[in-house]
């Protein structure tokens, strides 16, 4: 297992150092313009690289992986249906399934989770992705706990 990255980076198309020039708060944009990130750009590529190495102490994920999916999926209230048939398909997730699965993952094998952050720019996608990392952060416990 490889153990010496500290930085995972999930975006279909963006580069952490294009994030590092809109990423709130101000101050997080230093990281993503001078670290050096492990790039994977869909939930196939991202659960794998978890699987074969050690649990980084960054993740930053977009939410939209494949956009084609999105707007058919998305309600008269703006509420996203993850739970839709066409996600079954992992070429079709999105980075909330991503952290659904790094949630489940680290509960199994008793794993510390990452600080997480959210660069998507799609604010819908981006609220569920905070909220769930919001809620995972007052159940279990980080990297930032320990």
């Amino acid at each position: 297992m490889e153990n010496n990255y500290k930085y995972l980076f999930l975006d279909d198309d963006r580069e952490p150092q294009q994030v590092g020039n809109y990423i709130l708060p101000i101050e997080l944009r230093r990281i993503y313009r001078t670290e050096n990130w492990i790039i994977v750009r869909s939930f196939t590529e991202f659960k794998n690289h978890l699987l074969k190495n050690v649990m980084p102490d960054v993740i930053s994920l977009d939410h939209d992986l494949a956009e084609r999916m999105y707007l058919k999926h998305l309600d008269k209230n703006g509420i996203f249906n993850y739970e839709a048939d066409d996600f079954k398909d992992e070429r079709n997730r999105t980075g909330y399934h991503c952290l659904q699965w790094l949630i489940d993952y680290g509960r199994k094998n008793k794993y510390k989770l990452p600080v997480m952050y959210c660069h998507s720019l799609n604010p819908i996608g981006k609220a569920n992705i905070e909220n769930l990392i919001a809620l995972t952060n007052n159940r279990l416990p980080s990297a930032e706990q320990s």
